[in-house]
This record gives structure tokens, C-alpha cells and sequence, in this order.
């Protein structure tokens, strides 16, 4: 049987790493990231979507919050029949305000960040995060 190693994290060194996560803000319909901006204009789903990140501390929204908060809904049991249907538009309408983040929020040198990363730990969606290198030992 394999020894288990608990690893202790030190809150501080959190506090501290979501303070050098750059700030995603609204401003009417234009989403800013690091000094970039992307005009959504008159996509009003996209927009609810972002503001649903942004008014979260740690910018995770869990997939129901996101229908409340996008579609509305209020009755969230599993008898609801449209609730499966706004299960499926919700991960669609993320994928979409993924490709626009990595082409609209691109600098052109690097890709330091990942958009709407899953935690399957959580079932929530992370607004986004540093993006990291796989490093490998050459053998």
C-alpha cells in the first residue's frame, strides 16, 4: 500500500497568487484583460456570461449558477425539461467565449493564460488562470 503524503498550503502563498492573476472587467459591453479589449456588442448571452465570472471573487461558476444567472431559471430539478437543453447551450456558449479570449485577448507573443478551465474536483468553471509548461526529463 502506497504511503500518502499530505501536502499544507500556506494561505498567504494563495492570497498571493490570485493577486497576480490579472483582473477581467466589463465596461458596458467591452470585456478589458491586460490592457486588451473585445467589443461583445450586441451579444447579450456572452456578456451575462462574463458578468456571471466577474461578480464571483474567485471568478467559478458552477454550472447551475450559470443558468440562473444566464437563462434565468429558477426551478433547477431534475424534472425540468429544459433544464438539459440549457445544460448543453451553457458548455456551447462556453466553448464560444473560449475561442474569442484566445484570439480577441492574444498579444501575439505568448499564451500565458487558460479560459474557462474545468475542475472536475469542484464541477466549476475558472474564468481563467496562468497557463503552465509541461516540463519533461530528457533520458
Amino acid at each position: 500500500m502506497k504511503n500518502a503524503i499530505l501536502l499544507t498550503h500556506n494561505i498567504l502563498d494563495q492570497e498571493e497568487f490570485k493577486a497576480s492573476i490579472p483582473k477581467v472587467q466589463m465596461n458596458g459591453t467591452r470585456l478589458i484583460f491586460e490592457g486588451m479589449t473585445i467589443d461583445l456588442g450586441k451579444q447579450a448571452l456572452m456578456i451575462k456570461l462574463f458578468q456571471a465570472f466577474i461578480e464571483n471573487d474567485d471568478c467559478r461558476v458552477s454550472r447551475l449558477n450559470l443558468i440562473q444567472k444566464i437563462y434565468g431559471h429558477t426551478d433547477l430539478s431534475g424534472t425540468n425539461p429544459q433544464l438539459l437543453c440549457d445544460f448543453h447551450n451553457i458548455v456551447k456558449l462556453i466553448s464560444r467565449a473560449r475561442k474569442i479570449c484566445e484570439t480577441g485577448l492574444y498579444d501575439g507573443i505568448n499564451r500565458h493564460w487558460m479560459w474557462f478551465d474545468y475542475d472536475p474536483f469542484t464541477s466549476e468553471w475558472v474564468l481563467v488562470k496562468p497557463r503552465y509548461v509541461r516540463m519533461t526529463v530528457a533520458g
